[in-house]
């Protein structure tokens, strides 16, 4: 009504479930509505671009992007090559995929193809592609592992992170 042009509508991490990647939030961007509400922009010769961080959480077995990712063997490993590198960021404990892994790209394309029969989008934001943990602010933490469930989390994280090899 205010003719002000939109040629693009970039949506931000809020439309994600808990932030995962992949996923709508069901109370607030509902898959149906977003549907439609993205049909009608592509009506409207416009576009539809949203965030993606490839950051996986790891807390729920049933998460596909997760579940996949472990299937594959494509998360970044921890120092000793063993397991994938536990950080935090937005959703809370999340593996980072390694852009370098052997199985990495298939894993990668079939997300995005299954996100894009989800939804019809023109774009993908790509945003935090590096492996990053917000609670590893000084860089020193080699090693993260899970809080108990019991214990509570510390300033926001609910991982703890350790040095193991001061030389490293």
């Amino acid at each position: 009504k205010a003719e002000i042009p939109l040629e693009t509508m970039w949506a931000d991490i809020d439309y994600m479930d808990g932030f995962k990647d992949f996923t709508f939030d069901p109370v607030n961007f509902p898959v149906n509505k977003m549907q439609s509400f993205v049909k009608k922009l592509h009506d409207n010769n416009q576009r539809y671009v949203p965030i993606v961080d490839p950051a996986i959480y790891v807390l729920n077995s049933t998460y596909s992007a997760y579940t996949e990712g472990m299937k594959m063997d494509v998360f970044v490993k921890d120092m000793y090559g063993k397991e994938p590198y536990l950080s935090q960021v937005w959703p809370g404990a999340t593996y980072f995929p390694d852009w370098f892994a052997p199985n990495t790209q298939a894993y990668w394309s079939a997300q995005m193809q299954d996100f894009f029969e989800l939804i019809s989008f023109d774009g993908i934001w790509i945003d935090m592609n590096e492996a990053s943990n917000f609670c590893n602010a000084d860089g020193n933490g080699q090693v993260c592992e899970l809080l108990p469930p019991d214990s509570p989390c510390v300033n926001g994280c609910c991982i703890q992170c350790s040095t193991v090899d001061p030389s490293n």
